[in-house]
């Protein structure tokens, strides 16, 4: 049986991969402590925090991708803009 395909977004990123790999990537992002630097040079701080967010916290969103769409799209490949 063929695994189900999903559209992953993280932040402004997204990926296709398995269902089951979708939902541990998600686990992991939500059992990570989270990083920011504020500011730039010599006057940077840097920030790191346990956020307690459920592991499908609505920055990452895990959408269905039907089979027909994976092959169309995996046949275009990557956008003439992004090349």
């Amino acid at each position: 049986m063929e695994k189900q395909r999903v559209i992953l977004q993280v932040g402004m990123e997204t990926y296709v991969m398995d269902m089951e790999d979708a939902i541990k990537v998600t686990n992991i992002l939500g059992m990570s402590e989270r990083f920011k630097r504020k500011g730039y040079g010599g006057a940077a701080t840097f920030h790191i925090w346990e956020e307690a967010s459920p592991p499908l916290a609505p920055d990452r969103a895990i959408h269905l991708l039907d089979k027909a769409t994976y092959n169309i799209a995996k046949l275009a490949g990557k956008p003439v803009d992004d090349l």
